[in-house]
């Protein structure tokens, strides 16, 4: 594994996850909106999940990132843009 000081974030792939972030949270409130509650209570998890790596990220706590990153499903997984995948899991 790369040395965790060599992990370069470009701005445009923190502000494509923060924008799938949004999205997912979108899907969640629509889910509420037309009675699925139950669907609706998973997205806000996994907004919770995605929005705690990318606060990780932020303070370049990439061991835990990491973990974070493992620990999602693959759905959710796959909003976290994959420059920045690559970045924290290699």
């Amino acid at each position: 594994m790369e040395d965790d000081s060599t992990i370069r974030l470009e701005p445009s792939d923190l502000k494509l996850f923060r924008d799938n972030i949004t999205r997912w949270q979108k899907l969640g409130h629509e889910c509420q909106r037309s009675g699925d509650i139950e669907l609706a209570s998973l997205y806000a998890e996994d907004v919770q999940d995605l929005q705690k790596i990318l606060n990780l990220l932020g303070r370049r706590d990439y061991r835990a990132a990491r973990k974070a990153i493992d620990d999602l499903d693959t759905i959710v997984r796959d909003q976290i843009p994959p420059d920045i995948y690559y970045a924290v899991t290699r």
